[in-house]
């Protein structure tokens, strides 16, 4: 009976809304307030105390000059640098995981080696922090003399080289070719008709043999060779073929791959590319040519060019600019000069010759493009000329230097402070002081050589 007694009641409280009002139309249940829905709440969780909780890999890097520094994390996460700086992997760590921070890839131009410090351990309960620290690589020289190779470290404080016990049996009388970031040597091999490449250990100097050398030039009696500025292109001449190989070159592994070979003149005795890597040069020493070829960029090959007359040319020398290019004679005691078409790269004969000592060599230009530096092998000398920075004319600033008997290979610091001449008699290298203001040489010290040194580039 009660349900009946409240359903009654609900029934006439809704008749009465239905029927009345007040004269404003207000049905007298305006005033009465409606239940109101609680608000929502999402329930407190509690944090898990079993959930991993992330840690930050924050790296610093000092002493940066080069770039392309590559590092990595657990061998997956990769973190670029370019310059000094602090940055953090994209990939946390757990805190408790591991964590390991390596190199993968050395900074170029300059190069330089970086060590990792405090990169490997497990994760705490803070943000990790890795130091990375560079500094320049060891200076290295490589002699060659007519059956093997030597490996020299240089002081940076002083110029000076020493052993460092190392060698490779391989030689001959032209320099070895270097990869643009110094990290591989190639030596031509003149009795194989190959080219053989090594790794370079970067702190020791020590050569490794590339697994894939020999690389066959597929001609006679490779003898001369020359790296592109961008280091994709080896390009080796074959002396007794007349060719000239070209070779892609792997700058992860060193590895050669043939892309092909062109013509040359008779007797290929030197290549020269121009600093913008887009001519090449060889002297074709009984063909009295210099031959030139348009560079392909994309692929290295070599466009069929002109050969321009010059009497026995034996080694060149190209100015940083790329604007000139000098030549040196068999059995002369001059110094040829030629302007070079940036456009074109075609030649043009300065007006007279330069002279020098007798026996002119080997040549090469420091790094500042302001002077240029002749081995002459009769007289035992280096000549040192002022390079005029418009028409590129040579004025020979005396006295030259006396190097020791049989001077050929010549080379300069890439810092342009020191000048090295191998002097065969003497069979050591000879350390010379460059004066900044105007070229000339003193000596400085000498390092000795079990076997006749005859050329010799540094890394």
């Amino acid at each position: 009976m009660r349900t009946y007694k409240i359903l009654a009641a609900i029934v006439a409280v809704a008749t009465l809304s239905s029927c009345g009002g007040d004269s404003n139309g207000s049905s007298g249940m305006a005033d009465m307030a409606l239940p109101q829905t609680p608000p929502v709440t999402a329930p407190v969780v509690a944090p898990d105390p079993a959930a991993p909780v992330s840690r930050t890999i924050s790296v610093t890097v000092a002493g940066l000059l080069g770039t392309g520094l590559v590092l990595q994390n657990n061998g997956a996460d990769n973190l670029t640098f370019d310059a000094d700086g602090q940055a953090a992997f994209a990939r946390p760590v757990a805190q408790g995981g591991a964590y390991a921070v390596t190199v993968v890839t050395q900074p170029t131009l300059p190069a330089q080696i970086c060590t990792v410090g405090a990169g490997a351990g497990t994760a705490g309960s803070a943000t990790i922090a890795v130091t990375v620290t560079c500094a320049a690589r060891t200076r290295l020289a490589i002699v060659t003399s007519l059956f093997s190779s030597a490996i020299l470290a240089g002081d940076p404080s002083t110029g000076a080289f020493t052993s460092t016990g190392y060698s490779v049996p391989v030689g001959g009388i032209l320099p070895a070719t270097l990869s643009r970031t110094g990290d591989f040597l190639y030596l031509t091999d003149i009795s194989a008709n190959a080219v053989r490449g090594y790794s370079l250990d970067p702190v020791s100097g020590a050569p490794t043999p590339l697994p894939a050398s020999p690389f066959s030039t597929g001609g006679i009696a490779p003898q001369a060779s020359a790296m592109s500025p961008n280091g994709k292109f080896l390009y080796v001449a074959n002396r007794d073929s007349n060719t000239l190989a070209i070779f892609a070159v792997n700058e992860s592994t060193g590895d050669l791959m043939s892309a092909g070979q062109v013509p040359t003149g008779g007797n290929p005795i030197s290549v020269a590319v121009t600093p913008n890597g887009k001519t090449l040069y060889v002297c074709n020493y009984t063909a009295n040519t210099i031959s030139v070829y348009n560079i392909d960029a994309n692929n290295g090959m070599l466009a069929a060019g002109i050969a321009i007359p010059t009497p026995s040319p034996r080694y060149t020398a190209i100015d940083p600019a790329g604007k000139f290019l000098y030549v040196t004679r068999g059995n002369d005691n001059v110094v040829y000069g030629f302007t070079i078409d940036a456009a074109t790269g075609a030649l043009t004969p300065m007006s007279s010759p330069f002279p020098a000592g007798n026996g002119t060599t080997n040549l090469v230009v420091e790094p500042a493009g302001k002077y240029l530096y002749v081995s002459n092998e009769t007289d035992g000398t280096a000549s040192s000329f002022t390079i005029d920075a418009t028409s590129g004319a040579l004025s020979e600033v005396l006295p030259r230097a006396p190097t020791g008997g049989l001077p050929e290979g010549i080379a300069v610091s890439p810092t342009g402070q020191y000048l090295y001449v191998a002097s065969q008699t003497a069979r050591a290298v000879q350390q010379f002081a460059i004066d900044a203001t105007n070229g000339s040489l003193s000596q400085r010290s000498g390092t000795s050589m079990s076997a006749p040194p005859i050329a010799i580039v540094i890394r």
